[in-house]
């Protein structure tokens, strides 16, 4: 009995850890135009665990939860950014083309249990008009 009480605490211990681990995630869905206002995810949590780590993850995908991106890979430029709670900087600008994951630093040092925004746009000079970015990403 005693053995079945340290296990199930010891499951129970194992999941809260992980589903905060996985709370620091947070979809996003953008349609985007060349030249355009930028758009921004809701508002995410960073972990305190990583304030540790003065980074955030953006990962782009071709689908995800049922919707399908259409990014001409390797000839359509999306820009990111992450900014804070007030709407600030605190990151450089960062273009990409491709699906796939990407880590960045933060140009302040990030605060843990603190929250953030991924903005994204299109640049003027991008010849492709209109974009629908889907994927996840993690201040």
């Amino acid at each position: 009995m005693k053995k079945r009480i340290v296990i199930a605490g010891v499951l129970l211990a194992m999941l809260t850890v992980t589903s905060s681990v996985f709370a620091a995630n947070q979809d996003f869905n953008f349609y985007l135009t060349s030249g355009g206002a930028s758009q921004h995810s809701a508002l995410t949590l960073k972990s305190g665990g990583d304030a540790y780590e003065n980074s955030w993850y953006v990962t782009p995908k071709s689908s995800y939860n049922g919707v399908t991106s259409n990014l001409i890979q390797g000839s359509e430029t999306v820009r990111f950014r992450c900014r804070d709670a007030a709407g600030n900087s605190v990151s450089d600008l960062h273009s990409e083309h491709y699906y796939g994951s990407y880590n960045y630093a933060y140009t302040t040092t990030s605060v843990g249990n603190a929250y953030y925004y991924l903005y994204a746009d299109k640049p003027s000079s991008d010849p492709y008009s209109a974009l629908r970015l889907v994927g996840t990403w993690c201040p």
